[in-house]
């Protein structure tokens, strides 16, 4: 009765692993056929998606083709070789030709993976180096410009005006002063201006001429994070090779197992006679 119920059992967890395992591995060939179309092979950048994705899909067919093989082996009989069905075999003999694909794919992805990825770097390089350099002479020919002048003096001067119009109010300034609302930098200005009135037109007249400095700052800080983010996507990217590379031997080791026998039934066990 115990040896019924654990042949049940027995094959009820093959079923059910080699349903797991055909559905892992159909979902993952589903997924892969849907990321190829469109396909648009001269391109780096669908190139890169493409891999990218079908090695994070990688882990899904690896443990599919292990557990549909470890169905396989659990639902063949050890006491008789001729009880494995034409099915069975089929089913084995497919995963480990796929199992072959599939290592192979990924080591040629391996390499390719990241050649796209070092090409993708320096298309990002160069794109963000012409945008930076046409953002700067942009910006010179902005400084250039009579309009940009033009409105450059009439900020000073409203600028002026309202500064003017607050130290003449007492009043108002000092509520200003106490209320907080300014940060302590604007209030000592603000003290300054009233103590000093020809410290204003300094100070606008230093502001004015590093306004260019400042926006160039700007453009040169935006080039170096937009390179540094390059850097680092280009990192994780090459990692990501790396695990191509370990899915290609984990295939390869599960297709070389099933050539070498591994994967052919559960081994014979018996008494040994014993010796008269």
């Amino acid at each position: 009765m115990k040896a019924t119920n654990s042949g049940t059992i027995s094959n009820l967890a093959a079923r059910a692993l080699q349903l797991v395992g055909i559905v892992m591995i159909a979902s993952f060939l589903l997924d892969a056929l849907t990321l190829l179309f469109p396909p648009n092979l001269t391109n780096v950048q669908w190139r890169l998606s493409f891999t990218s994705q079908l090695i994070d899909r990688g882990v899904i067919p690896l443990v599919g083709t292990a557990l549909l093989l470890a169905g396989l082996w659990l639902s063949s009989d050890p006491a008789d070789s001729s009880s494995t069905s034409s099915g069975q075999s089929f089913l084995r003999g497919v995963s480990l030709v796929l199992a072959w694909i599939l290592g192979v794919t990924y080591l040629i992805v391996t390499p390719l993976h990241t050649i796209d990825t070092i090409r993708d770097r320096n298309l990002a390089l160069t794109r963000i180096e012409q945008e930076a350099t046409r953002a700067e002479t942009q910006l010179q020919a902005e400084i250039g410009r009579p309009e940009f002048r033009a409105e450059l003096e009439r900020q000073e001067s409203q600028f002026k005006t309202q500064v003017n119009e607050l130290l003449r109010n007492d009043e108002q300034l000092n509520q200003l002063l106490s209320s907080g609302q300014v940060a302590p930098e604007q209030a000592n200005l603000l003290q300054e201006f009233r103590s000093n009135p020809a410290a204003l037109d300094q100070f606008v007249t230093q502001q004015t001429q590093a306004l260019p400095e400042r926006a160039l700052a700007r453009i040169r800080t935006g080039r170096r994070e937009a390179e540094e983010q390059a850097q680092i996507r280009t990192v994780k990217s090459i990692s990501r090779g790396l695990s191509s590379l370990l899915l290609a031997v984990g295939f390869v080791g599960i297709g070389w197992t099933g050539i070498s026998g591994g994967m052919g039934g559960r081994p014979r066990t018996g008494r040994r006679k014993s010796r008269p």
